[in-house]
């Protein structure tokens, strides 16, 4: 008796060609995703594309050429799509082990944004503002001089942004003293949120599938990475804080949120708003009003505090940053930024690539606000950019309500319940068409301005001693900053260079033509007026110039 089979042996062929073709369009996409197809062009197989925006549209490219055939796979042959290969490894995965995929993206994203800061400050791209700020106000503490930079006028740095949590860093910076540990620290830190997004999100979905994939769009999202190349800010280590804290009063873990509540409002001054708005959410929504009560009236207390006693205490002046926002001469003006098409389109950037989820869970929306509103009000266009430490606080709870969205329109329609996998493919495919570069992208970009000159300079620059002051260039100043003065050029024609130098009582000047400020005396100019001030070369190398004044005191060898 002949036993026939199941299937016709037409299917039993396209099966294993369907599971290939998947699998590869999927490693593509992943490929383009993550690196935009540099290695391609690296390796001498494709020409460079020119512009950042031509190779956005080629990755837009592939993943549309990529999701198209797959949605319509589901949607047309749905039990057939399920036995696919890749997709029972994904889900067996997801599963079994999510810790597996967590853990790889958390620890590539550290390493790749470690990566990428060490390889921004091999090529001088980071700078005095902020890096350097910070950096030297870390080194002097450690050498007992509380918090002063001298970047900052030789003032106390919580007489500028109140963020004692800054200290957070002195065990590590006492380890290796070099402004890399700061930028190692925040990738870290940024790093740790995409495992809290986990956690929230399977405590409110118990799915890890999807919880993996809210942590990798918010790995993927440009104002996740955006603080990540703008050197360093305090408040970015102040988001796992906030996160632990939601996650925390989430658990009805009263004490540990109010721990991880205090040390976010420690991160800087307008971290209150935050505190302020989780003390809201724990009054109203989680049926906890004297706790919540509490937290929003210490909030506002300590930031009346801060900004109207202890910084103007510190400074002599009024608190500066109040300017970004309207004054009374004009008490319409931020109503009007907030109605503004700048305004829409921030919103837009925020919460788009998130199909606008957040606005489906008012409770956790209005997390957000804090952070928003400052945003938006502001007078400064930067407040509006994903590219700049602005969008700290404002990130963390974008992602927690577009979870919360996600859930509440799954609680409530029973087509996104009966069709979750469609759903989060939408949900992937509209944020993935909306991403930014890749961090490959960046870290080639900077990799085409490391050159043999600038490692010799950086040397040179590492040589002079800690004892002696050094007035330099914005860009030079992370690699001269661990000492109790340092300062930068101004910007403007007068005083000049010489002038500077003379009125600081400056050590060592450093002069680099590829870092001059314009509008100012030309380099061969400033380097006579300080050769007539007594100012000796130590080191010249291309544009690079090290000047030593011959009243410089001199250090004793060490034995």
């Amino acid at each position: 008796m002949v036993t026939q089979s199941s299937s016709p042996p037409q299917s039993r062929l396209i099966s294993p060609a369907l599971d290939f073709l998947f699998l590869a369009g999927g490693i593509v996409s992943l490929f383009y995703l993550l690196t935009n197809g540099i290695p391609l062009i690296q390796w001498g197989w494709l020409h460079e594309l020119g512009k950042k925006s031509r190779y956005l549209k080629v990755t837009r490219l592939v993943l549309i050429g990529y999701a198209i055939p797959l949605f319509l796979y589901y949607s047309f042959a749905r039990s057939n799509f399920k036995k696919l290969k890749i997709v029972k490894f994904i889900q067996s995965l997801a599963k079994s082990r999510p810790q597996i995929p967590l853990m790889l993206l958390t620890l590539c994203f550290w390493a790749m944004f470690t990566l990428s800061g060490f390889a921004r400050t091999r090529a001088f791209e980071t700078r005095a503002f902020d890096l350097g700020i910070f950096a030297q106000a870390v080194w002097n503490t450690l050498q007992g001089h509380f918090m002063v930079s001298s970047l900052k006028d030789g003032i106390c740095l919580l007489g500028d942004h109140f963020s004692p949590l800054l200290l957070l860093t002195l065990p590590f910076y006492h380890l290796w003293p070099d402004p890399r540990a700061l930028l190692s620290l925040q990738a870290l830190a940024t790093s740790i949120n995409i495992f809290l997004i986990f956690k929230i999100t399977h405590k409110k979905t118990r799915n890890a599938g999807i919880s993996l994939l809210f942590a990798a769009l918010y790995a993927f999202f440009r104002a996740t990475q955006g603080p990540l190349r703008e050197d360093f800010h305090p408040e970015v280590l102040a988001e796992p804080f906030m996160l632990g804290a939601f996650l925390c009063l989430e658990r009805n873990q009263i004490i540990a949120f109010l721990i991880f509540t205090a040390l976010t409002a420690m991160g800087k001054e307008n971290m209150l708003g935050i505190s302020f708005a989780l003390g809201f959410y724990c009054a109203v929504f989680k049926k906890r009003p004297w706790t919540g009560l509490g937290v929003m009236i210490f909030s506002v207390l300590l930031f009346l505090a801060e900004t109207q006693w202890w910084i103007p205490a510190m400074t002599g002046k009024p608190y500066f940053y109040q300017a970004f926002y309207s004054g009374p001469e004009n008490p319409l003006g931020g109503i009007g930024r907030l109605m503004s098409l700048d305004s829409l389109n921030y919103v837009v950037k925020m919460f788009g690539p998130f199909s606008f989820l957040s606005f489906f869970h008012f409770p956790t929306l209005l997390l957000a606000f804090p952070i928003l509103f400052q945003n938006l009000l502001s007078r400064g266009e930067t407040f509006r950019s994903l590219s700049y430490h602005y969008v700290t606080g404002l990130t963390p709870f974008v992602l927690v309500s577009s979870i919360y969205g996600f859930e509440y329109l799954r609680s409530k329609f029973a087509f996104a319940a009966k069709n979750t996998a469609c759903f989060l493919g939408i949900v992937a495919a509209v944020f993935f068409l909306q991403a930014g570069p890749s961090e490959y992208y960046y870290l080639w970009e900077i990799q085409r301005h490391f050159s043999l000159q600038k490692d010799d300079v950086r040397q040179a620059l590492a040589k002079i001693p800690p004892e002696f002051s050094v007035l330099t260039h914005n860009g030079l100043i992370p690699h001269v900053v661990n000492r109790r003065n340092v300062y930068q050029f101004s910007y403007n024609p007068a005083p000049d260079k010489a002038q500077q130098a003379a009125r600081l009582k400056a050590d060592y000047v450093i002069l680099g033509e590829e870092f001059w400020e314009p509008g100012t005396k030309s380099l061969a100019e400033t380097r006579q007026a300080l050769s007539e001030s007594g100012y000796q070369p130590q080191y010249q190398k291309g544009g690079f110039v090290i000047l030593r004044s011959k009243e410089a005191r001199t250090v004793a060898a060490q034995p």
